[in-house]
């Protein structure tokens, strides 16, 4: 049977889960009527590929949360064909129904999964939907063919989800303004298809030799300003040397700072194009939307652009480089929950309380027009973005909840870390290290790494570090020092708040280090403390001590820290629970090689979990990867030879 229409074929054969799905039903079937093991060895083998990733030769992909969806083209950025993820799913419950397996009933189970999370997505409310990646409405003969299947895994799952749709989309057949909307839907698809086109044509006229990829390919990454600093350096340092082999990235950034000369960075805009106030978060837009246009009109060498927001860089991101046919993949850091933050939304009035009333007036009267500005870019972003990495749970409830982006076009990554670079001093040069800062060898060092700001609840920090070292023995209070690497707006109350704790002879303002010093400062640190009271994806500070093998206490903002330092890795305690944070603060100071074989546990998670390889398979799901780029292996191989081979096998002839 044709695919539909739009679907976009691959360029070369790759696999189809739908064709494996019904060869495995077909051979399980064929064992059960005869009982000859050959079938079953065949269908065994047939259903290998559909327990793989399709970066590794297989034909599975990883969607929110826990499920896995069987894909009907072995590629990158994925189709979500729903007739292929069914006929496979079939196919293994046929396979499980002659020979019961652990393994494959948990393959089964994530695939039913994926089906619940992603199904109510193929409903257009008048027709369904072929894919989710096109989302035009399929054929006659695929809704009739979608229809049974649904019933099928209904009544060999006992779900009442695809039943009830399956009942729904027969009504569609037989309406007379179902079909009506779906024709109009249909043609009002090509119209704008058409339009698009040649309005692509006109702005961005093809080049000779332009379709033509570059080796390595030239991915573009808009962000406001680079290098940047924070945890947004750390991950697009993670991003290009996890992919040095195969993109050379570029920058389009407002603020360009002193780099090297081996980094491309193009700027855009002035002073007045600043994205974090009204009404400059306009002209932020539209000078960032006339410099992506220039590159993309003059290079045509972009077919990735990496966008470093999905709200105001976003916005430009994915109206520009979605009319020139680029894809366009939003890199979350957090930006998106401003608009929808209550706490953030404080912190900005806060910023206001030492100024005079007519700044205060004319800066709340700006803030009411700059979350409805932030809204609507954000609006605009996700429905031109082509798919968005997450991070963190904070931005992903915004995505799913607010602005309604379905699953499938999310994919959850973790932040690389090079846990090489953290490894832990030896004895002797810890020692040295620590006396370069005045700190005993002996001493229980805890260190903090933050910006001076409110977000950070710094004052909390201290008033709990007080509390628990005054709990503390004589001997042992002695021995506790202090750290705190950074700078800020707060740095003179957060002297005062020191002074008030009683903490002046334990704690030392160290001022802002670079990264190659704050590695050498966690490398000598016992217990790593860190009490935000907002945060969204993950916290780069905690991962980094977490790799030197520090004992981590945080706060659970962002949710992600609890994840982390869960099964005896370190110590979560939620945001605005003084109390606790002061108790577990001083156990820990109490229990030393307890803290030394927590910060052992968390070593060997990042260096197992939070790794390049990691990395680089995240941005392949999102970014685009074929197989057509390798020759075949693995499950593939497996795949190519498995049913042909057991079709012509003399023993099947009998």
């Amino acid at each position: 049977m044709p695919h539909a229409e739009g679907a976009g074929l691959p360029a070369a054969a790759c696999l189809s889960a739908s064709c494996q799905g019904i060869g495995i039903s077909v051979l399980a079937r064929a064992y059960r009527l005869t009982g000859d093991p050959t079938f079953l060895a065949a269908a065994t083998r047939a259903a290998t590929p559909l327990a793989h990733d399709i970066l590794d030769g297989g034909l599975n992909t990883p969607i929110y949360g826990e499920g896995l969806f069987f894909e009907e083209f072995a590629r990158y950025p994925v189709d979500h064909v729903l007739h292929g993820h069914m006929c496979a799913l079939l196919g293994l419950i046929d396979l499980w129904s002659v020979q019961p397996d652990a393994a494959l009933e948990e393959l089964i189970e994530r695939g039913i999964r994926a089906l619940r999370s992603v199904l109510g997505a193929f409903d257009a409310g008048a027709w369904s939907r072929y894919s989710l990646r096109h989302r035009g409405p399929a054929p006659k003969r695929y809704q009739q063919l979608n229809v049974l299947l649904l019933k099928a895994i209904a009544d060999r799952t006992g779900l009442t989800e695809p039943s009830e749709l399956a009942a729904r989309w027969e009504r569609y057949q037989t309406r007379w303004s179902a079909r009506t909307r779906q024709a109009a839907a249909l043609h009002g698809m090509r119209l704008a298809d058409t339009v698009v086109d040649r309005l692509r044509g006109a702005l961005f006229p093809p080049r000779l030799g332009s379709d033509s990829p570059a080796r390595p390919e030239r991915v573009l990454v808009p962000v406001t300003g680079f290098p940047v600093t924070g945890g947004i350096r750390a991950v697009l340092g993670g991003i290009a040397e996890a992919m040095r082999n195969e993109w050379r990235m570029e920058y389009l950034a407002r603020d360009v700072r002193p780099h090297g000369a081996d980094i491309v960075i193009h700027r855009f805009g002035s002073r007045l194009t600043s994205p974090w106030q009204f009404p400059t978060v306009w002209l932020y837009v539209l000078a960032g939307a006339a410099a992506l246009g220039r590159l993309l009109r003059r290079e045509h060498a972009y077919r990735l652009v990496l966008a470093q927001d999905s709200v105001f860089t976003g916005a430009f991101t994915a109206l520009v480089g979605r009319l020139a046919g680029a894809r366009v993949v939003a890199v979350e850091h957090g930006t998106i929950t401003f608009p929808y933050s209550s706490v953030y939304k404080a912190e900005r009035l806060n910023e206001l309380a030492a100024a005079s009333s007519l700044r205060r007036l004319s800066t709340r009267i700006g803030l009411s027009l700059y979350w409805p500005s932030l809204r609507a870019l954000s609006w605009t972003a996700v429905r031109c973005t082509d798919h968005f990495l997450v991070a963190g749970q904070e931005s992903a409830d915004v995505y799913l909840q607010e602005l309604g982006v379905p699953p499938s076009k999310i994919t959850r990554w973790r932040f690389m870390i090079d846990a090489a670079t953290y490894t832990p001093p030896d004895p002797a040069a810890r020692s040295e290290q620590r006396a370069r800062l005045g700190v005993p060898s002996d001493a229980i060092l805890i260190s903090i790494v933050a910006r001076f700001s409110p977000a950070k609840g710094l004052d909390i920090a201290l008033a709990c570090l007080g509390r628990a070292v005054s709990r503390l023995p004589g001997d042992l209070k002695q021995r506790v020092r202090i750290v705190i690497a950074g700078d800020g707006p707060l740095r003179a109350q957060l002297e005062e708040d020191i002074v008030r704790h009683g903490l002046s002879e334990k704690v030392a303002l160290l001022g802002e280090k670079s990264s190659e010093e704050v590695v050498g400062l966690l490398g000598m640190t016992d217990i790593f403390l860190y009490t935000s009271t907002r945060g969204t994806n993950y916290s780069m500070a905690v991962l980094e001590a977490m790799a030197s093998g520090c004992a981590v206490i945080a706060s659970t903002e962002p949710r992600s820290n609890a994840e982390l330092l869960s099964e005896g890795r370190g110590i979560a305690i939620p945001s605005g629970e003084p109390d606790a944070l002061t108790d577990a603060l001083a156990r820990a100071l109490a229990d030393i090689p307890g803290c030394h074989q927590m910060g052992k546990l968390a070593r060997t998670y990042i260096s197992e979990v939070h790794t390049e390889e990691a990395l680089r398979r995240s941005l392949l799901r999102a970014c685009g990867w074929s197989p057509s780029l390798r020759p075949p292996r693995g499950p593939e191989r497996e795949a190519q030879t498995g049913l042909t081979a057991a079709f012509a096998s003399p023993e099947l002839g009998h």
